[in-house]
Parts: structure tokens; C-alpha cells; sequence
């Protein structure tokens, strides 16, 4: 192909998102995830998306894919034909089939440098993923000591928990890292997760802090998945065999003490 027909290839986007806004609803109002974000990706291009934990690149891909429902802002999808625009599709317009066949599209876009293998296919898998973005950490150097001590995702079956010690050492609650686990480095800005769960439904997803060196009694809670901003109580998590729920957000503010353990 001459290198003008290749330049005028480049100069027509493929995937074309203009002004992408993604807000999460928490109970202290709506989260920014993604804001005003502007991309062009041409035809034949390498593009890598880079970033720290919990700066949005899941998110941005689910975007694009069609996953996860825009906030504001549009994603089109320019057909090829022959190196010239083709027709425009907005990708959050589609239907049910048309969907599918674009998430195979992005599966082999995005994902796909080696083919598709039957060896590399795994079970499906049951639990939930999504970021955790935390504010407000304490300063121990400032008087009085405010330490932290431990951070961990919980799932509880019930809400409230009939009690902190017994709900994890009988496994009923789901911990996150697991307590045979290395603790989390904090501190951080966020914390992307991916926990595995049996299939039922669990009342309280919650963020709990160790501010003390009791193990089973020093522990309080500063975030909860919660997705109504009319009440303060925790959004329960339903989970069935084979699904993933995916871009669960919770905010954990340090000066909110939620719940007592």
C-alpha cells in the first residue's frame, strides 16, 4: 500500500470517544471516574492504556466496550470501508447482537496478541470487581496518634453483623485479602479488587480499618457499597453462579466512621 493511502488511513479514527464522563452514586453524592475524556484510536494503531491502581483504565474499557453505561459524553465506532469513514455507530446504541459481536471485536482488539487458545479458557468466574477510593488518611505523626493498622474488604451476610470475630473465624464473611494473606501496603489512593464469592447474597460490603492492636475487637468501618444517596444504609450485593458484577465503587473516607465492628 503507497505511504499516501496509508497516511489517509490514519487520518480517519476507528474508535472515537468524545467528552466520556463515568459517575459513581455513593451515599455522599456522585464520584467522578472518568471526566472529559477525549481519544481518538486510528486504524492500524498500538495504543496502551497506562496508569496507577484505580485510575480508571477498567473503567475506561468498559466504556468502550459497551459494558458499563455512560454518565455523559458519546463512544462511535467508525466502520472501515476502503480507508475512508465509514458509516458512524454509537456503541452505547447498539442492540442485544450487536453488542455482542462488538465485544468479540474488542476481545480480539484489545486483548488478543497470541490467538485464541482452548487451553487458556477457564471456568467462569463468581464475584465481584471494582475499585475502592479511600480519602482523608489519618497523619500519625500529628498528636493524638491516629493509626492504621490493618485494611480490609468485607463481605457480610448479614446487616448489621451479628459479630466481627465469629462472622470471619467460622467463614460466613468474605475478607479481602484473606486472612492467610499479606496485608495490603497502604497507604494508597486506591485499590483495585477482584474477590471470588459462593453464590447468595451478602448484606454488608464494607471497608474496615484496624485502628488498634486487638486483632478481633479494634476494628470500625469507613466505606460501604452504597448506591442511594436517599438513606445511609448499605446496598445488599446478589451474586449468582458464574456472574462477575463488575465496577462496584466504594468511597473510604478516614473521617467517617460508619460502623463499629
Amino acid at each position: 500500500m503507497a505511504e499516501q493511502e496509508l497516511i489517509g488511513i490514519r487520518q480517519h479514527p476507528i474508535i472515537h470517544l468524545r467528552k466520556v464522563v463515568k459517575a459513581y452514586s455513593t451515599g455522599e453524592g456522585p464520584f467522578l471516574a472518568l471526566k472529559d475524556v477525549d481519544i481518538d484510536i486510528q486504524q492500524g494503531e498500538f495504543l496502551g492504556i497506562t496508569g496507577k491502581s484505580g485510575a480508571g483504565k477498567t473503567t475506561l474499557l468498559n466504556m468502550i466496550s459497551g459494558v458499563s453505561d455512560l454518565t455523559s459524553g458519546e463512544v462511535i465506532f467508525h466502520k472501515p470501508n476502503n480507508g475512508t469513514p465509514g458509516s458512524a455507530i454509537p456503541i452505547h446504541t447498539m442492540n442485544e447482537d450487536q453488542l455482542a459481536q462488538w465485544n468479540l471485536f474488542i476481545l480480539l482488539f484489545f486483548y488478543c496478541d497470541k490467538g485464541l487458545s482452548p487451553e487458556t479458557v477457564e471456568p467462569p468466574f463468581t464475584g465481584i470487581s471494582g475499585t475502592v477510593y479511600f480519602i482523608n488518611w489519618p497523619d500519625p505523626s500529628s498528636p493524638p496518634p491516629d493509626t492504621v493498622f490493618d485494611i480490609r474488604l468485607i463481605l457480610f451476610p448479614d446487616f448489621p453483623p451479628a459479630d466481627f470475630a465469629s462472622e470471619i473465624l467460622s467463614g460466613r464473611a468474605v475478607v479481602f485479602p484473606g486472612l492467610n494473606e499479606t496485608k495490603l501496603p497502604f497507604p494508597f489512593d486506591s485499590l483495585e479488587y477482584q474477590i471470588a464469592l459462593l453464590p447468595g447474597r451478602y448484606e454488608y460490603f464494607a471497608v474496615a480499618r484496624q485502628f488498634g492492636d486487638n486483632l478481633f475487637a479494634d476494628w470500625h468501618v469507613i466505606g460501604q457499597y452504597d448506591t442511594s444517596l436517599s438513606d445511609t444504609l448499605p446496598t445488599p450485593v446478589d451474586i449468582e453462579e458464574g456472574q462477575l458484577l463488575d465496577s462496584l465503587f466504594i468511597l473510604a473516607n478516614f473521617d467517617s466512621i460508619l460502623f463499629e465492628l
